[in-house]
């Protein structure tokens, strides 16, 4: 667990808001993502390695794909430090060992599998032909069905990948769908130039793949009960 001092946070609070007085909107985020992360807690279940600085007194502890928290150190104490990360590390490591987090359902992961399958083919309903936008909805579905099968590491990377591959998708469709007129009284407007139904149909089931993807991305993996 850590926690930032009343120096700190009155550090982070005072900035923010000179930011925003100076209008400075890059300024005044960073300081209220500092704030958000003044204070939190991880357990050594959770955590897998950590990359070790000595030059820098530096402790970046990483959990299975990400750094979770970074340890800056005295001079005095980073040997210390290490050993109780050391430590940390070897006990959670043990802990997912002896206990395993469970594993989904079959029932879970097949529903999961037809529910992004099901919505790849409805996002073929506005046109379905062979095409960039075919191209695209399927690896997203693909990627994302993937995802859905793996777990740790494996399964953040195929969201990664199937989150782009919606966005063009969903780009394509927009450009393919809406062309812009000139009206009768001047300007410009958008109309769809084909089945209203079937490109509201396919934009939404683009948009739940892309959701579909987003969960699995940040979602935490399952847990082992406590004993």
């Amino acid at each position: 667990a850590w926690a930032s001092g009343r120096r700190e946070k009155a550090i982070d609070r005072g900035t923010a808001i000179v930011g925003l007085l100076a209008g400075s909107a890059g300024a005044a985020g960073a300081r209220l993502i500092a704030t958000a992360n003044e204070s939190g807690a991880v357990e050594w279940r959770g955590l897998h390695r950590a990359v070790y600085h000595p030059a820098q007194r530096v402790i970046s502890v990483r959990n299975s794909w990400r750094t979770v928290v970074r340890l800056y150190c005295t001079p005095a104490n980073y040997g210390s430090v290490a050993a109780i990360v050391g430590d940390g590390l070897a006990r959670g490591a043990a802990e997912r060992v002896a206990s395993p987090a469970p594993k989904r359902s079959a029932w879970v992961v097949a529903a999961w599998i037809a529910g992004s399958l099901i919505a790849t083919v409805l996002s073929f309903v506005w046109e379905f032909r062979p095409g960039e936008l075919a191209v695209w909805a399927t690896c997203a579905g693909v990627f994302t069905c993937l995802s859905g099968l793996t777990a740790g590491c494996a399964r953040r990377i195929f969201a990664l990948f199937a989150l782009p591959c919606v966005t063009l998708a969903q780009l394509l469709l927009v450009a393919a769908g809406v062309e812009p007129f000139d009206p009768m009284f001047g300007g410009t407007a958008l109309t769809l130039t084909l089945d209203t139904g079937a490109w509201v149909t396919s934009l939404a089931a683009l948009g739940a793949l892309g959701l579909a993807s987003l969960a699995l991305l940040v979602w935490p993996q399952p847990k082992a009960p406590a004993e």
